[in-house]
């Protein structure tokens, strides 16, 4: 029977490419939507522990299970001493191991400033937060490798000399200046971990002890302790580990990195970085679900021009559980054939965006990372909703009779299946109509300033009234055999409706048949008295896929103009962003007290008021305006109130939902 369903199949392959098309469209969503959020999970992670460098052990202050400070830990009272540097680098196993220090500093010039951050420098460069690009890391004393701007910006290149004071609330202080600072190397800051600052230098440790104001680099306060740890053999790793503990202050512990990490991740998700994932997905899933309409459609047609062939089936002996599994096969092998072609079409895509720059515009260092979920899930999904989408075809194959290969063909009457198709199409409709008023409801007491659930839960409320609206269009498609033929005739009274549906649309649409059936000469055979069965379309198959062909050319054509509007827009102000005025610098810095990587602060003649721009890779910009200190201070507290909540996704997520 196998070699029977790979026959059927290659002789009515051009009907099955429609069906092919649809279940790659489907899968090649869900693997792309998976690939994204592993490279978008990536980047984000990497941005969020790149201050680490390349150590893969971490030692900080011990916390509880809520997170607070355990019992008799300070960071204020720690310093560089405490952490016993040389027996810790003396230890066996460890291959390096940098006290993480850093301070703000202004760094001068021939009469030139520039304001930024520092820290402190490592034997090792695995272990610094910055990429030496060019000469080397500070190594003797008096020595600085700044970033490319601000050499740039200052004018000074490997070998020059500069001078280093400390920077409180944007203005120079004096006093605790180091001059003739050599400039021994370059640095990059290649995932924007101190973006806000245009990167960041690194400074020999008698240069971070003397502009942070103490004597010594020892007694400067330290927070981290960072360690590249030999990890070939993980029992002795482990050895080195414990070892490495004892000889640090009482309050502190050592972390792997991956624990780091996986509490990086942690903390993503808990700022919903996981809801663009689940939006997307179920877009796909919503995709495949209208493939499974074109499925059906596909195997009802083919099953009605084989019924004489199945009939000659029965007749040399096939029995009903040979059909029924024939077909369900031929729709396994097809499934599965479309969704391996669905899932390579989505790896390439995002191969494509992460190897073109294109995420790198964006702000965010993409890769392709790829994992079993973005293999096996819509595989799976596309197998699984392809097969379940042949079951109705495949029980109508098995009602043919032997007798059926003697006597020409009737018409089938699927008026039941119609009413039932309808029913549930109204039903999907009502679901969705409902879901979309509750939404609205919500959302305008919010806005009227009533108690509503869209005060504590935007996003659920947002989700509701995206499914209340991929639910109407689910039922339109459903209904689109009943309605859409009649508004083709109102909307083209003559010439298109009446030369492409009339014949097929009106004996669906009047007499509840899905599948008209005429009888013509065989392929390859002119004898008219040797027929075949040659179905035609009914006009619910063709207002089905116009239904769907319409909504996905608006869909797409929505979202690419405002995507595209929006990354404009922001290449745009990037573009004529500046950095503040270091009084209005420190003013941003009070502001983002305590913030976690705050978003870059710009200034830019082009706007007229403040936002927040970057989905990614968030920034203030402000109008170049003359306000008071009190004022500026309320406009970054109300900008910073914006990016904490997210609310630049939110309205990114209503943009799409407009586009559905």
């Amino acid at each position: 029977m196998f070699s029977i369903t790979i026959k059927l199949m290659k002789k009515s392959a051009r009907m099955l490419i429609p069906a092919g098309i649809a279940i790659l469209i489907g899968t090649a969503f869900i693997a792309a939507t998976f690939l994204f959020s592993n490279s978008m999970d990536d980047s984000l992670r990497r941005q969020r522990t790149a201050q680490l460098g390349e150590a893969n052990y971490i030692a900080t202050m011990k916390t509880n299970s809520n997170g607070a400070v355990s019992e008799n830990g300070s960071a204020d009272r720690t310093t560089v001493a405490d952490f016993n540097l040389d027996r810790i680098r003396a230890t066996k196993g460890v291959k390096g191991a940098r006290v993480d220090t850093s301070v703000s500093v202004s760094i001068s010039a021939a009469g030139k400033r520039s304001n930024g951050y520092a820290v402190g420098t490592s034997t090792d460069r695995k272990l610094l937060p910055v990429r030496i690009v060019s000469g080397d890391q500070p190594v003797d004393n008096n020595e600085v490798a700044l970033p490319k701007s601000v050499a740039k910006q200052l004018g000074v290149g490997v070998g020059d000399k500069v001078d280093v004071a400390p920077i409180s609330n944007g203005s120079a202080l004096s006093g605790t200046a180091v001059r003739d600072v050599r400039v021994v190397g370059l640095t990059s800051d290649p995932f924007g971990v101190y973006s806000f600052y245009g990167g960041a230098s690194v400074l020999s440790e008698n240069v971070v002890a003397a502009v942070y104001g103490v004597d010594d680099f020892d007694h400067m306060q330290a927070y981290m302790l960072l360690l590249d740890i030999d990890e070939a053999d993980a029992a002795a790793a482990q050895r080195t580990v414990d070892e490495v503990s004892g000889l640090l202050p009482k309050s502190y512990g050592v972390e792997s990195r991956r624990s780091v990490e996986a509490e990086a991740v942690r903390d993503l998700s808990s700022n919903n970085t996981s809801f663009p994932t689940i939006f997307l997905l179920s877009f796909g899933v919503l995709a495949l679900f209208v493939a499974a309409l074109v499925i059906a459609n596909t195997f009802q047609v083919l099953v009605a021009q084989r019924r004489r062939t199945l009939a000659l089936l029965r007749t040399i002996g096939a029995k009903k559980g040979q059909l029924y599994t024939s077909v369900l096969m031929e729709a396994g092998l097809l499934g599965l054939i479309a969704s391996v072609l669905g899932v390579g079409f989505g790896v390439g895509l995002i191969a494509l965006v992460t190897n073109t720059g294109v995420m790198e515009m964006m702000g965010m260092q993409a890769r392709l990372i790829l994992s079993w979920q973005a293999f096996v899930v819509p595989i799976a999904f596309g197998l699984i909703m392809t097969v379940l989408a042949s079951l109705g075809s495949a029980r109508s194959a098995t009602s043919v009779t032997p007798l059926e290969a003697l006597r020409p063909i009737e018409l089938t009457d699927t008026s039941r299946a119609g009413k039932v198709r309808a029913t549930i199409g109204v039903l999907t409709i009502i679901a969705g109509l409902a879901l979309a008023g509750v939404a609205v409801w919500q959302l305008s007491g919010m806005l009227n300033g009533l108690d509503t659930m869209a005060g504590d839960n935007y996003s659920s409320v947002l989700l509701m009234s995206i499914g209340g609206a991929a639910l109407v269009f689910l039922g339109l498609v459903l209904t689109a055999t009943f309605w859409l033929p009649v508004l083709m005739r109102l909307l083209c009274p003559w010439g298109l409706s009446h030369t492409l549906m009339d014949r097929a649309v009106s004996s669906a649409v009047g007499e509840g048949i899905a599948v008209s059936v005429s009888l013509a000469p065989e392929e390859g055979a002119d004898d008219p008295e040797h027929p075949s069965i040659l179905p035609e379309i009914s006009g619910g198959e063709t207002a089905a896929g116009a239904a769907l062909y319409l909504w996905g050319a608006g869909f797409a054509a929505v979202a690419v103009w405002q995507g595209t509007g929006y990354f404009c827009l922001c290449r745009r102000l990037r573009a004529d962003g500046h950095r503040p005025e270091p009084e209005l610098a420190g003013l941003y810095v009070r502001a983002s007290a305590g913030a976690r990587r705050p978003p870059e602060l710009l200034q830019s003649a082009a706007i007229p008021v403040p936002l927040v721009v970057g989905l990614l890779r968030p920034r203030i910009l402000l109008p170049e305006r003359e306000l008071s200190p009190e004022q500026w201070e309320g406009v970054l507290t109300h900008e910073l109130v914006h990016w904490r909540r997210h609310d630049l996704w939110i309205k990114w997520l209503a943009v799409l939902a407009r586009a559905v």
